[in-house]
């Protein structure tokens, strides 16, 4: 089967104070490593990026990480 991960990089995360209160916070290499090592193969991340968010008053640049494996 295919599996598909949407999320947001750590490199965002890592700016928004909530996420650091039982999140577990990934890199998009960390996250393909995780697929590969879990013997998934093809293994492909597309990024997007959004309009920038105001969070607490800061902007934020907003980016979509989409990682595909097929099993």
């Amino acid at each position: 089967g295919k599996l598909l991960l949407a999320y947001r990089s750590r490199n965002l995360l890592d700016k928004i104070e909530f996420t650091r209160h039982g999140f577990n916070l990934y890199s998009q290499k960390e996250i393909e490593i995780l697929l590969k090592n879990s013997r998934f193969t093809q293994v492909s991340t597309t990024v997007i990026s959004e309009p920038e968010l105001d969070f607490d008053g800061k902007p934020l640049k907003i980016e979509g990480l989409f990682s595909i494996g097929i099993k």
